[in-house]
Order: C-alpha cells, then sequence, then structure tokens
C-alpha cells in the first residue's frame, strides 16, 4: 500500500495544516488539504524546529538572534529517491509588532536534512491520524506544548 505524501505542513494559530496525497483514498494523487485543530505533540514541534539549524545556516542568520525560531512551514517536493524542500522560520522580536518570517531557497535536501525531513513527515502523519497533544483534564495550568518544544 503506499504510504501518504506530505507536500506541506503549516503551523496555524489552531493547529496545523497539511496538503498532501493520500494515494490509498482514491488511487491516484489527489491533494488532499486539511487543516487539524489543537496543538500537536511535543515531538512534532520538536522535529519541525530540528531544521531550525538548517535555516540559520542555509540563510546566512546570526545563530544568537535566530536561535529560539520557530519553524512554521515546510512545503516538500518528491522526486526520484530525492526530496526537495523550502522550510519557513519564524522569530519573535519585542520591539517589532509583527514577527520576521524568512524561507529557504528551494534545494534538494542532503542526507542530514533528508533524515529529519522524514521525522518530520511522520510526526505529520500521526497528526492526520489523531495523534495530537494531551491536556490534563484537571489542571488550570495547560502546558503550551510549542513553547516546551522550542526549550528541548
Amino acid at each position: 500500500m503506499a504510504e501518504i505524501l506530505i507536500h506541506k505542513i503549516k503551523v496555524t494559530k489552531n493547529g496545523v495544516s497539511i496538503i498532501y496525497d493520500d494515494p490509498a483514498f482514491s488511487g491516484e494523487p489527489d491533494g488532499v488539504a486539511r487543516e487539524g485543530k489543537g496543538e500537536a505533540r511535543p515531538s512534532f514541534y520538536k522535529a519541525m524546529n530540528a531544521l531550525r539549524d538548517n535555516v540559520i545556516n542555509i540563510c546566512l542568520l546570526d545563530p544568537n538572534g535566530w536561535d529560539a525560531a520557530e519553524i512554521t512551514g515546510v512545503t516538500l517536493k518528491h522526486l526520484d529517491g530525492d526530496i526537495g524542500v523550502v522550510i519557513t522560520a519564524q522569530n519573535k522580536n519585542e520591539e517589532l509588532a509583527s514577527p520576521i518570517n524568512i524561507n529557504t531557497p528551494y534545494l534538494i535536501a542532503d542526507q542530514e536534512l533528508k533524515a529529519k525531513l522524514e521525522r518530520v513527515q511522520a510526526e505529520a502523519r500521526d497528526y492526520l491520524n489523531g495523534k495530537r497533544a494531551q491536556v490534563s483534564l484537571f489542571d488550570e495550568d495547560v502546558l503550551n506544548v510549542r513553547e516546551e518544544a522550542l526549550v528541548n
């Protein structure tokens, strides 16, 4: 059975938006867009933010100024044995009213980046399959999973 092909992942205010093909559903690529409600698991944000150093290196950014940036988007192009990617990072700056967003140029992933992207895609598939962040029904103080993933 063919695997879901992830084309785009975007972290939104309400959850995660994912564009993908599900050959098992229709037998052909179908470009399904799905926006999930609710936070993803911390492991999803950790996998996304593992791409931060790649963005810093590719875009020649100051690591001290971008060390807390959040990876908010990944666009993938599946090629024969390779994967093309554009990564979007968002850096909040207290002095500016809006965050700074930056995109890497389109590039073919090397082995190290490819491994990270495979982890991100696995987390996105889990999100599509309903594996979301667990919240406590008893604590009023619910931990923001995105912030925890940035720290770890």
